[in-house]
């Protein structure tokens, strides 16, 4: 909404210098410039309809050892809830450790691609950030630190090399402790799937029903990285639009 914001502002500056050095005004452009205006509130309430349907989500025909969540407006810091089955588990949100990055990420992404992402997690009575230290604006991948209680605990990249791109393939990468996992996609709609090694070891999808409900399921066996599993699928439906 920003960026319609500095966009109004902008073109008012130049109708008023336009009319103090030429004495030239048209009102047809006044009238197209007052449309920024009235834009800007409908992208507020839009996204206002959408924090709310994300706070009132409750999941419907659960399955117990599956994770749910309604993953609808990403863009600012509406909290969301996370359910296993029935219950509700904890929930997430995202922030903005200074107030200028929400507006840069706001003017510059416009919902196609997040700068500033952190998510900060509350669930099983932990507390966990995935937390970029640092955007490396020439190089393609980034990267996340997880912290827990003051310590990182483990990192998340993204995985866009060329053998992604051409298969048209997301990927990003978990290291935790000391092991590795991948979750890779095949663009929007498509399963994800969690491998460790050649193994899959959880999967995760879009609800035939409703389109922002993510499910999420972990293989029997990995109940200790449940958790961790899962804030890095949450992390992946935000890093690529899913």
């Amino acid at each position: 909404m920003w960026y319609l914001n500095i966009l109004f502002i902008t073109g008012l500056i130049g109708i008023s210098l336009r009319y103090i050095i030429l004495g030239k005004f048209e009102w047809n452009q006044l009238l197209i410039l007052l449309l920024l205006p009235i834009a800007t509130f409908a992208a507020y309430l839009i996204r206002k309809w959408q924090r709310k349907k994300d706070e009132k989500y409750e999941p419907s025909e659960t399955r117990e050892q599956v994770w749910y969540t309604h993953l609808f407006e990403r863009s600012y810091s509406g909290k969301k809830k996370i359910f296993k089955g029935n219950n509700i588990i904890g929930e997430y949100y995202r922030y903005f450790p200074h107030k200028w990055q929400y507006i840069v990420s706001d003017m510059l992404n416009n919902g196609k691609k997040d700068l500033y992402l952190n998510l900060n997690f509350s669930l099983h009575n932990i507390s966990v950030q995935i937390f970029q230290p640092k955007i490396k604006w020439l190089k393609a991948n980034h990267e996340w630190n997880i912290i827990q209680d003051g310590v990182v605990i483990g990192n998340i990249k993204t995985d866009y090399s060329l053998k992604n791109t051409v298969k048209l393939r997301e990927g990003l990468i978990l290291n935790y402790q000391n092991e590795t996992y991948y979750f890779k996609s095949f663009g929007i709609g498509s399963e994800t799937k969690v491998f460790k090694e050649d193994e899959v070891i959880a999967f995760g999808k879009q609800s035939e029903f409703l389109r922002y409900q993510y499910e999420f399921e972990v293989k029997e066996g990995y109940e200790e990285i449940e958790p961790i599993l899962l804030m890095t699928y949450i992390l992946f439906n935000y890093v690529y639009n899913q």
